[in-house]
């Protein structure tokens, strides 16, 4: 019976020290990756950043030729380059943005923020764009004061907004705030396309389309609400999605 207690305490012994090591690697292991993950991503922030630059050269010499007299097509073609350097300077310009946030570089400034007047600015920037579309673009504000960075609270909710412009074709839309309790739901109510129970969670991530949303002739580049997802979990502030299709 000793013999057998000696040995099964040499192997415990020794698969004890074997968990370890496998734990020490693993350790190791998940360190490495973040590191690199790091580095992958302030990379991302320093391309990007460089390829802006000549970028903005670009528009601006092409802007300097469009003020220039031009045959029709000409002018039709300065036109459509200058469309597609403001889409390329978007895209860049949003993974910059997208990497600042994983490499935690993006600063939080708290401030009181004055719900009414931030939900009267979005309305006011977006209403000639639902207009144009004959959609009703309504705001319903409140008088609480909220303490968050006012500017990636705004970034949250321009997002919200542009993305029910883009996706409604018909009907209206509200940005508006509930009390609940001790905290204030600031909301985007649509009349738009919808999205399937099952997909909600997807147009989170990065460049992802769904298929109603791909028909539409307004297209986004599929990363306004990857960057929605990430300025909330840096605030620590909940996202909440309830929607029906064609509803």
């Amino acid at each position: 019976l000793r013999q057998a207690n000696e040995g099964l305490e040499r192997r415990v012994e020794s698969r004890t020290a074997e968990l370890q090591q496998a734990n020490r690697d693993l350790s190791a292991a998940k360190l490495e990756a973040e590191q690199a993950n790091l580095s992958k991503t302030r990379f991302l922030a320093a391309a990007s950043h460089d390829l802006l630059q000549p970028l903005a050269a670009s528009r601006l010499y092409l802007g300097a030729l469009a003020e220039r007299r031009m045959a029709p097509r000409n002018r039709e073609m300065v036109g459509s380059s200058l469309a597609a350097l403001d889409a390329v300077d978007e895209l860049l310009t949003t993974l910059l943005d997208i990497s600042r946030l994983d490499a935690g570089m993006q600063p939080v400034e708290p401030a009181d923020v004055a719900v009414d007047e931030l939900i009267a600015a979005i309305v006011a920037e977006h209403r000639m764009m639902a207009e144009a579309k004959g959609l009703k673009l309504r705001g319903v504000g409140s008088s609480l004061v909220v303490r968050t960075d006012p500017k990636l609270l705004g970034r949250i909710l321009r997002n919200f907004v542009a993305n029910a412009v883009r996706y409604t074709e018909r009907g209206r839309i509200l940005i508006g705030c509930r009390r609940e309790k001790r905290a204030l739901l600031i909301g985007v109510w649509d009349t738009g396309c919808g999205i399937p129970a099952g997909k909600v969670d997807e147009v989170f991530e990065e460049f992802r389309r769904l298929p109603a949303a791909s028909d539409s002739n307004n297209r986004g580049i599929g990363l306004g609400l990857a960057i929605v997802k990430r300025i909330a979990r840096t605030l620590d502030l909940p996202i909440l999605v309830r929607s029906t299709p064609q509803k």
